[in-house]
């Protein structure tokens, strides 16, 4: 009895001794493993253009590999990156493993949509009309045109209009009154910018914004001032020594930094112009052009001007293979134009005889878009 009991504690006691073996095997710390792991933040709502600010939070990773899905790549640890266009980006980041183990995790991707900020917004229409005397504007969804009117009724020949999207204001030029004004979106909070009395305005037509300033054509030159009429000044002065004598209306071309403006013909040579913005190279782009508004599409290199002598045209930005998009315009006068880039349409006005046209941008497929109006400058912008 006695050996069978040593026995039976013998094999409890090997037991033991093999279970608590087996434990320790078990319970051995593994190697460390690598993990590529990030966060962001992102201004603007990740609306475009918006800048977003990567946060590495790998584990033991010794290098970084960075591919932001629009050409764009880095090595930094936390860079940051501003994405300009809308769009779904597929965004990865590889890392360098500290050692190397099969239960490494080295790539972490994630998809990173940029929204459009003018997704589901719809457009509008404004324009100058001398028969009411005040700005007009229609917004462009799929119903038929319906015009609204700002509830300023003083204006008499407003030739130039430009819209600070940035800070949700109309600018408005009165040629007879000589004065400029500025509205919000709806035609209310009138304010007079700048008037006759101060020299620099001298009969102001068309209007452009370049960053926090405000700039019309006029006689000798081009004007500016702030968007308060602060610090107006005769910006541009062409000397009047030689044409161009009176600019008309003037765009600015944002890739040759480089106002382009028609140069009046009912007193002066006519012609389109190009000069450099510090007022350096004053060239003719299209000789004695009898012309009034423009509009640019400088992604695609085109410039549309109206030529009294012979109707819509559009050529290259530098002037170069004119063609006459529109013919029936000849001996129209036209002092607004405007361009949809996304929906790929031009607006312009035709005064003589009351309507507003809209066509593709190469002219085809015209319509008469509003009638019974007095149209003189036309401006886009979102409806607010």
């Amino acid at each position: 009895m006695r050996k069978i009991i040593y026995l039976l504690s013998s094999f409890y006691f090997i037991g033991m001794i093999i279970l608590v073996s087996c434990e320790k095997k078990e319970t051995e710390t593994p190697e460390a493993s690598t993990i590529a792991d990030f966060d962001y933040s992102a201004t603007n709502d990740l609306n475009a253009p918006t800048t977003i600010s990567f946060t590495n939070n790998s584990i033991l990773a010794t290098s970084y590999t960075w591919d932001f899905g629009n050409g764009e790549t880095s090595t930094q640890e936390n860079p940051e990156i501003t994405f300009t266009e809308p769009g779904v980006y597929n965004i990865s980041l590889r890392v360098g493993a500290s050692s190397n183990v099969y239960y490494n995790n080295l790539v972490e991707e994630v998809s990173l949509k940029v929204k459009d900020p003018l997704a589901g917004k719809t457009k509008t229409l404004y324009f100058t009309d001398r028969t009411t005397h005040s700005v007009r504007y229609i917004v462009l969804d799929d119903n038929e045109p319906i015009i609204q009117d700002f509830g300023h009724t003083a204006l008499d020949k407003p030739y130039g209009m430009v819209v600070d999207t940035a800070n949700a204001r109309v600018f408005v030029s009165d040629y007879r009154a000589g004065a400029i004004y500025s509205y919000d979106m709806k035609g209310f909070d009138l304010q007079l910018v700048i008037d006759f009395n101060d020299p620099n305005l001298n009969d102001p037509f068309g209007l452009e914004i370049i960053g926090d300033k405000l700039y019309w054509a006029r006689e000798e030159g081009i004007g500016r001032c702030n968007f308060d009429g602060s610090e107006a000044e005769l910006f541009i002065n062409f000397n009047n020594t030689s044409p161009p004598e009176m600019s008309i209306d003037i765009q600015w071309d944002y890739l040759n930094e480089c106002f382009i403006f028609t140069n009046d013909k009912y007193a002066f040579t006519g012609g389109v112009y190009k000069v450099n913005f510090d007022g350096s190279h004053i060239s003719e782009l299209v000789g004695g052009t009898n012309g009034g508004a423009m509009a640019l599409d400088v992604a695609n290199n085109k410039m549309y001007y109206a030529d009294y002598d012979k109707g819509i045209c559009m050529s290259n930005i530098d002037g170069s293979d004119e063609i006459i998009i529109a013919a029936e315009m000849k001996d129209v006068f036209c002092w607004g134009m405007a361009i949809d880039h996304d929906a790929g349409k031009i607006y312009w006005s035709n005064k003589t005889n009351g309507i507003i046209i809209r066509a593709n941008l190469d002219g085809t497929e015209k319509e008469e878009f509003v009638s019974g109006v007095n149209p003189y400058a036309l401006a886009l912008d979102i409806f607010r």
